[in-house]
């Protein structure tokens, strides 16, 4: 067993080195890398250069380290990207290589990490297929150091591995960031440790907040969840929730609706995941497994759940209602609607507008107890929050750079009024 495991990775380095051995570049992507200019994601293509950039670099490469990367639009794989055949079947049944990881199971300490900042951008990626039956570290991004990864969508993708196995990411190490991205109709496999919805297992000291999991169905052995396969110490998972089916290859306790494992120096908190996550009749989950709140499809789907999820943190204003029912009803981020169906001008007005330095509110409800103004940027992010106590109050903006904001008033965690602004 252990030798056909060694020579299907074996495969796997060589195949590799094959088909990306001339990529290794960033050459041929728009922007220099900077935060004012980043990479340019665009295509397949794109992205395949980005691993081939992080995968033939030197072991524990740091070539990434600094480096800004934005996704500009969908990215969507086709039956024509399916080029990679790792198991040596013949077919080809994979079409991207992971972005990060080891590279051989003879050499452990191999490792390719991806150390920049990823900014999805509120783009998605649509049907990734990665088949790697043994190897370890396995998703969109394979292995990370120290990585951020924001507003990003990862949908109708097959994702299989050996350990450390998820839809975005099989591992978020050494303080590590992911923000806002999002898992649907997904299927996750993995043959050893560490099987999550949307991430395999976090270490140290990294968080993950604002992201969710819906449709998919996910299939490990230990240390299994519909979201996280493990929380490793002193990381933090804050303000998410999974509807993924979770299902256990060998009787094991640890598994869990939300996460499969969670140390005793890591916290989940704010987090929830559906009643009917339990997938086969396995063993009841342990203490260290049953991390996160419980709930009914038909809670999740109303409007007091994403309320909920909206103060569930200073910075959890960026939910919203599934207004198009692209995500089964259950809370979307308000990147993923479009914006005049969430622009509401009915219980505030905001003037001037545009406005450069200062702008005023007035609010038409005399009970603004507890109120408060929440400014976003267009991918619903906080970049201001102001205490009010009357029906009129100002803002001082001259800090944002010039763009267009969305102006909220929020009241007992409830968003009860937008209006977009333009900042000259």
């Amino acid at each position: 067993m252990k030798r056909s495991i060694i020579l299907t990775i074996s495969l796997f380095a060589m195949l590799f080195a094959s088909n990306i051995k001339a990529q290794s570049t960033l050459e041929s992507l728009q922007g220099d890398g900077s935060p004012d200019d980043p990479y340019r994601i665009s295509s397949v293509a794109d992205l395949r250069t980005l691993s081939a950039y992080v995968m033939t670099a030197e072991d524990y490469s740091t070539n990434t380290q600094g480096k800004n990367f934005m996704m500009t639009n969908d990215i969507r794989f086709t039956e024509a990207d399916l080029i990679y055949d790792f198991d040596g079947d013949g077919v080809a049944e994979s079409n991207f290589i992971p972005i990060g990881g080891r590279m051989d199971s003879v050499t452990p300490s191999d490792y390719r990490l991806f150390q920049g900042h990823f900014n999805g951008n509120g783009y998605s990626i649509f049907g990734l297929r990665i088949k790697y039956s043994g190897v370890n570290y396995v998703g969109l991004f394979g292995s990370t150091w120290g990585a951020g990864i924001t507003c990003l969508g990862i949908q109708d993708a097959e994702i299989s591995g050996g350990g450390s196995v998820g839809s975005l990411c099989g591992i978020l190490n050494s303080e590590g960031l992911v923000i806002e991205c999002f898992a649907r109709n997904c299927t996750i496999n993995g043959t050893f440790l560490y099987v999550g919805g949307l991430i395999g297992a976090t270490y140290s000291n990294s968080t993950v907040h604002d992201c969710y999991v819906t449709g998919s169905n996910v299939t490990g052995t230990d240390f299994c969840g519909g979201f996280l396969g493990n929380n490793g110490t002193d990381c933090l998972v804050l303000n998410a929730y999974s509807t993924a089916s979770v299902a256990t290859t060998t009787n094991s306790t640890y598994y869990g609706g939300f996460c499969g494992y969670s140390t005793r120096d890591s916290t989940i908190r704010k987090c929830y995941f559906i009643d009917t996550w339990k997938a086969t009749d396995g063993a009841e989950p342990g203490l260290y497994s049953m991390k996160g709140t419980v709930m009914t499809a038909d809670t999740m789907k109303g409007d007091d759940f994403v309320y909920l999820l909206r103060n569930g943190w200073e910075g959890g204003t960026s939910w919203s209602e599934d207004i198009h029912n692209v995500n089964y009803g259950f809370p979307v981020f308000f990147y993923e609607v479009a914006l005049s169906d969430v622009i509401s001008d009915n219980t505030i007005a905001v003037f001037p507008n545009p406005a450069s330095q200062s702008i005023f509110i007035n609010i038409d409800n005399n009970d603004m107890k507890g109120a408060k103004v929440v400014i976003l940027d267009l991918l619903g992010r906080t970049v201001m929050t102001k205490n009010i106590s009357g029906t009129s109050t100002q803002c001082d903006i001259s800090t944002l750079s010039p763009s267009s904001y969305i102006v909220t008033l929020v009241q007992n965690g409830r968003t009860t009024a937008r209006k977009q602004i333009i900042k000259k």
